[in-house]
């Protein structure tokens, strides 16, 4: 069993090298686990989480890492968006695992997942929340980044109860009315 200890910061240093289908960040000669990452392996049991030399369990884990995350959103401005979506990330991304996706959070920018497949970036995940309001500009220039990446761009829906929806996102062209629709008097249109 992998142990990991837990920073300050919400990140993790596992004991030893993690096994293939967890990646971590490389930092000089340190390996980090992600917060969400740590969340995971101590909720499925795959690994002890060590803070202060004492054992923490999954609500422990949890606590630490939200903790830190709020500390550091108001010192730093930085982990606001995770914190914010730490929910709908944790469950896409549980999600992905179970279905034995190797997946990295947070890769390229906050609110995403990057899966690998076969050692590439493959897709980028963005995490939305039922009910969230999101910019079609903001959409749209997620989407024309990750393409321009030649990655898959889909949107991960996280409902109310729990529940994930994926949508992949494909190239739309949009066009203005035909000639035909143009030659119509409008009071023969119907809606």
């Amino acid at each position: 069993m992998l142990t990991i200890t837990l920073r300050d910061d919400g990140y993790g240093i596992p004991s030893s090298s993690p096994p293939r289908y967890i990646v971590g960040i490389r930092i000089k000669d340190q390996i980090l686990l992600h917060p969400i990452e740590v969340a995971y392996l101590r909720l499925t049991n795959e690994a002890k989480v060590i803070k202060d030399e004492k054992e923490l369990d999954f609500k422990g884990v949890l606590a630490c890492i939200l903790s830190s995350l709020e500390r550091s959103c108001k010192e730093k401005g930085k982990g606001c968006k995770t914190l914010r979506t730490f929910w709908s990330l944790f469950t896409v991304y549980y999600d992905l695992r179970r279905k034995n996706r190797k997946v990295v959070p947070e890769a390229r920018r906050e609110g995403t997942l990057v899966e690998i497949r076969r050692n590439s970036w493959w897709s980028e995940y963005l995490i939305l929340e039922e009910g969230l309001k999101i910019k079609v500009d903001d959409l749209l220039y997620w989407i024309d980044d990750v393409r321009a990446n030649d990655m898959k761009s889909i949107v991960a829906v996280v409902d109310r109860n729990g529940g994930v929806t994926y949508y992949e996102v494909t190239p739309v062209e949009f066009r203005g009315p035909s000639k035909r629709m143009e030659e119509v008097p409008s009071s023969q249109v119907f809606s």
